[in-house]
């Protein structure tokens, strides 16, 4: 099939504000945009404060806003559930209603919990397969994408399972780096075998966000690496590319008793960003082999 060739963002105005730049991918965001990047972290700006929100973006008025500020502790989340919505919801809404007023393209994330797919499934969510999130981390991400459908020019961008190891990612906690944490304590690890997702390499991610913001091709996206893993598989293959000896055991969703539940199977269908001509997305093994690699590296 012949990829299509998107219309390309010709103004001037060549900026992106990314907020939540200390994040993983607000960090990784802006190292690829470079010059055209206005990093803003909390410090600067509190998403849940509406009048400051406006404030700023007119102030800046980039071309585009990634809106990568929220609550990612999922479990934290189903104790914490006014502070989790607030800055979900409520700091998508504000940003929203900003790039509306002022004719800016959104950039929205959100995640693969917003589906509730069981174990009995096997073929990976599309775009505009129902949601149905199962935690309150969930629900924010749901409602916060209901709020950026209020910005005519926006991109709704669902992923999965970030992960980097960067030195400046230190303070950042995603699966990979926990993983390798964990093999230095010397004591048996246990994985959950039964919950299968698209774990997507930041690298990756930023690299289809930078190309995305560039087009008109406004919408929701799935943006994952290819294929789709368990946990436990996952981390396996992390400790075979470390080429680290651990022992690894698998458990039930069950066992671990995580405070959020979690869907069994929430994999991504990449197709849609696929068909746009972009960086083109890795298999999950690969990129993770990237990301070990350039850890090795440094």
């Amino acid at each position: 099939m012949q990829r299509r060739s998107p219309e390309f963002v010709t103004d001037a105005r060549r900026t992106v504000a990314v907020l939540g730049a200390r994040g993983q991918l607000g960090r990784e965001l802006c190292r690829q945009l470079g010059s055209q990047a206005i990093p803003i972290d909390r410090s600067t700006l509190d998403v849940e404060d509406r009048s400051q929100v406006h404030d700023v973006l007119r102030a800046i008025r980039p071309i585009a806003v990634v809106n990568a500020a929220g609550f990612t502790a999922v479990d934290l989340a189903e104790v914490e559930v006014e502070r989790c919505r607030n800055t979900n919801v409520g700091g998508a809404i504000n940003v929203a209603d900003a790039c509306q007023q002022l004719g800016l393209t959104l950039v929205q994330l959100s995640t693969d919990y917003v589906f509730s797919g069981s174990s009995t499934r096997s073929t990976p969510f599309r775009e505009d397969d129902l949601t149905c999130p199962l935690n309150v981390y969930a629900e924010s991400k749901a409602a916060a994408e209901s709020a950026a459908r209020c910005c005519e020019r926006h991109f709704i961008v669902r992923t999965c399972g970030l992960y980097t190891i960067p030195r400046w990612a230190d303070k950042s906690v995603n699966f990979v780096k926990t993983m390798l944490r964990l093999a230095s304590e010397e004591r048996a690890i246990r994985v959950v075998d039964d919950q299968c997702c698209s774990p997507t390499y930041v690298v990756d991610l930023a690299s289809a966000i930078s190309f995305l913001i560039r087009t008109y091709e406004f919408g929701t996206y799935h943006i994952v690496n290819r294929g789709s893993v368990s946990w436990y598989d996952f981390a396996s293959r992390v400790f075979e590319l470390a080429r680290l000896s651990v022992d690894l055991q698998r458990i039930s969703t069950i066992e671990f008793g995580a405070a959020a539940t979690r869907p069994a199977y929430s994999a991504l269908d990449g197709a849609k960003y696929g068909r746009l001509g972009g960086p083109r997305m890795r298999h999950w093994s690969d990129a993770l082999a990237a990301c070990i690699c350039a850890d090795t590296a440094d």
